[in-house]
């Protein structure tokens, strides 16, 4: 069974802010911002603390409740520009590397041992396969941690969709329980 589509950078992009927006990529950025928060925030009071007590005079301490909560709202802001930045720095960053042959046209076939992707030629085994997940406009096929076969759904015919989905969810399935034992 194949598909055939078109990609488009527009593609590229929205796989870019989808991987990097994911709820697991999300937590891991949040954690680290938050020690982050963490960290600085102990620093200021530390500091402050350390200030106000040498002079007997806590009005310092009071800048830094005030430093704070000011450092919590940018790091909140710039979580939430964070999809909008990678959809400005993108194309910037296609048009400096080769990516010539992800624009165009596609085809993923299902073998009984994977999945083949041409115009690549790239094959990818069963249990390589570490996803599948679809957004209303797109499903990326995820064969590694950061790379993914996008499939535009729009520029693929419902029908066959539908039924190439439902081989590759058979096939995976199969796989995996036949993995198990």
């Amino acid at each position: 069974m194949k598909i055939r589509y078109t990609s488009r950078f527009e593609d590229f992009i929205e796989f870019s802010v989808f991987h990097h927006t994911s709820p697991k990529k999300l937590r891991k950025l949040m954690l680290r911002q938050l020690m982050l928060v963490i960290v600085f925030s102990a620093a200021i009071i530390g500091t402050l603390y350390y200030i106000s007590f040498m002079k007997n005079d806590y009005y310092y301490l009071k800048f830094g409740f005030l430093v704070i909560p000011m450092f919590m709202v940018s790091q909140y802001m710039a979580y939430k520009k964070y999809p909008k930045k990678i959809r400005e720095e993108m194309p910037r960053y296609l048009k400096e590397a080769d990516h010539r042959d992800f624009a165009g046209d596609h085809e993923i076939e299902i073998l009984d041992d994977g999945i083949l992707e041409k115009p690549s030629g790239e094959k990818t085994e069963w249990m390589n396969i570490r996803e599948v997940t679809s957004t209303n406009r797109h499903t990326f096929i995820y064969i590694s941690d950061t790379r993914a076969h996008v499939i535009p759904r729009e520029r693929v015919k419902k029908k066959a969709y539908e039924n190439f989905m439902k081989e590759l969810e058979k096939r995976r399935t199969s796989c995996s329980a036949a993995g198990d034992r």
